[in-house]
């Protein structure tokens, strides 16, 4: 298993769906994301950038491979940006 940079915990949106706070986690890894268990490679990334809900923000994953809204709502976004781009990720915000 690739070194795990950072982790958090929060909810997320896929497509329509939402899916509870607390039961996502978002795993930083040099080579990609994992979403809940959901390998995101690097190269399959498009774009990063923040999405701003009602309450809270989250990181908008855009992917090459699958167009469906997928978005990590975080209470510390802070925190998730730095590890991201301390990791090497660029974001759009």
């Amino acid at each position: 298993m690739k070194e795990q940079l950072f982790t958090q915990r929060g909810g997320a949106r896929r497509g329509s769906a939402n899916y509870t706070w607390l039961f996502e986690r978002l795993t930083i890894l040099k080579d990609g994301l994992i979403l809940s268990g959901t390998k995101i490679p690097k190269e399959n990334i498009e774009k990063l950038s923040i999405y701003n809900g009602i309450f809270t923000a989250g990181l908008r994953i855009d992917r090459k491979s699958n167009k469906e809204l997928l978005v990590f709502w975080t209470l510390n976004f802070r925190a998730l940006k730095d590890a991201l781009l301390k990791a090497g990720y660029s974001l759009d915000v």
